[in-house]
């Protein structure tokens, strides 16, 4: 289980690092188990730390623990019923094998799309010119995962400033604000019930 807080659970992490260096080092400490548990606030999550292993998850819980009210992360995994949870591990069994052929061309894709940024780099910011990273990386993770999940090229490496990509950043907003109140939603129910 990873350690967790009054308040927060396991999340409090996610507020002082970026999400991916949290779930490293989580893996990292417990990757000798199959599966392991967080929570984000009071909502209990069980994370699963081989992949080949999901498609063998049978249900999800009855009803949804909360709604976060951000529509991309109410329409992850974490938030799926036990029917919507099998129609989708059904349709993506085949994707969950090790034997498939997407996973194996997945980093020759992303190595190439890597490629097309430094050379964008180079061009535009070759005169030292202060860069962006985080602008120019967000176009470079959103044209990565393109590439690789739906087999379509956007090229927002060439425009990071697109609609597009402005769009994607609002649905997708993890912003401190939205964070707390992720929490928030977690705790309301169980405050409730424990002053009524």
């Amino acid at each position: 289980m990873a350690k967790r807080t009054f308040w927060y659970g396991s999340y409090k992490d996610n507020l002082k690092r970026p999400l991916h260096e949290v779930e490293i080092k989580r893996y990292q400490e417990l990757r000798k188990f199959i599966i392991y548990g967080y929570s984000q606030g009071a909502c209990p999550f069980i994370s699963i730390c081989k992949p080949h292993y999901v498609s063998g998850i049978r249900s999800c819980a009855s009803k949804r623990v909360f709604i976060t009210g951000n529509e991309a992360l109410d329409s992850t995994l974490s938030y799926f019923d036990t029917k919507r949870w099998q129609d989708v591990r059904n349709k993506i069994r085949e994707l969950l094998s090790t034997e498939n052929w997407m996973f194996r061309y997945a980093f020759e894709d992303i190595v190439e799309t890597m490629y097309k940024q430094l050379t964008i780099i180079k061009k535009d910011y070759g005169n030292g010119r202060p860069v962006d990273v985080k602008r120019i990386f967000d176009a470079f993770t959103f044209d990565a995962a393109c590439n690789v999940l739906l087999l379509t090229e956007y090229e927002t490496i060439k425009n990071p400033d697109s609609d597009l990509l402005k769009e994607i950043k609002r649905i997708l907003d993890t912003s401190d604000n939205f964070a707390e109140k992720l929490i928030l939603r977690s705790k309301f129910l169980s405050l409730l019930a424990s002053y009524s």
